[in-house]
C-alpha cells in the first residue's frame, strides 16, 4: 500500500477476524492494531454502531464493509447512512481484494456497478426521519397499537396515525406490516 498505511480489521467473529488479518498479511497488507493507525478499516455490520464511523471517516479512516450475508434492502441503507467506501463480497478473489483496498485507501469508492444502480432508488434515509418517527418506528416494531403508541408517547391516536403516515410517504411502503418488516431490519443501525 502507498504510504505505509495499514488496514484495521474488526469483526464480530473473533476467529474470522483474526483470519481475515492474517489473510491480508498474505496478500502484502500491513494490519493496524488500532483503527486510528489506519488507513483502511474493514468491519461488520455489528460495529457500524461501534465506533464513531463519521469522525475516523474525518480523520482519513475509509471504511469498508463486509457483507456477511446482508439483504440488499440492508446493504442500500448502510452505505446510504454511514460513510462507507466500499463492500467487500464474500466471492472477491485475492487480486480483487488488493485492488479494493488499495482504491479505497486512495480515497476511491468501491462497490459493484449494479449495486449503485439501484441503490439510490431503494434506500431509505435516516437522516429524514424525526426524532419522533424514530421513536414510532421503535413501538411498531414492539408490536404496539396506536392507541398503545400513543399512550408511551403522550400524544392523541390521530397524531401517531399522522406519523405513521408520514413514515410511509417517506419510506414507499404501502402499508404498516411492510414498515414493520423493512425497520425490523434498519432499526438498530439508526442513531438514537
Amino acid at each position: 500500500m502507498k504510504g505505509g498505511s495499514a488496514v484495521f480489521v474488526s469483526l464480530y467473529n473473533y476467529i474470522l477476524e483474526v483470519s481475515f488479518r492474517e489473510y491480508l498479511e498474505k496478500l502484502g497488507f500491513p494490519v493496524a492494531s488500532s483503527i486510528e493507525e489506519s488507513s483502511v478499516a474493514v468491519i461488520d455490520r455489528t460495529k457500524l454502531t461501534q465506533y464513531p464511523i463519521s469522525e475516523l471517516h474525518k480523520e482519513g479512516v475509509n471504511f469498508l464493509l463486509i457483507d456477511t450475508g446482508l439483504d440488499e434492502v440492508e446493504l442500500y441503507f448502510l452505505v446510504k447512512n454511514y460513510p462507507l467506501s466500499g463492500i467487500v463480497y464474500p466471492d472477491m478473489k485475492p487480486e480483487l481484494l488488493k485492488k479494493c483496498i488499495n482504491a479505497v485507501a486512495m480515497g476511491d469508492k468501491w462497490f459493484k456497478r449494479d449495486f449503485l444502480v439501484s441503490a439510490g432508488k431503494e434506500s431509505v434515509s435516516a437522516s429524514n426521519l424525526t426524532d419522533r418517527e424514530i421513536k414510532v418506528i421503535g413501538y411498531l416494531i414492539q408490536g404496539m397499537t396506536n392507541k398503545e403508541v400513543a399512550r408511551e408517547l403522550g400524544v392523541t391516536e390521530q397524531t401517531v396515525k399522522y406519523y405513521v403516515n408520514q413514515l410511509l410517504k417517506k419510506t414507499g411502503c404501502s402499508n404498516r406490516v411492510e414498515l414493520v418488516c423493512l425497520f425490523s431490519k434498519l432499526y438498530p443501525y439508526i442513531k438514537r
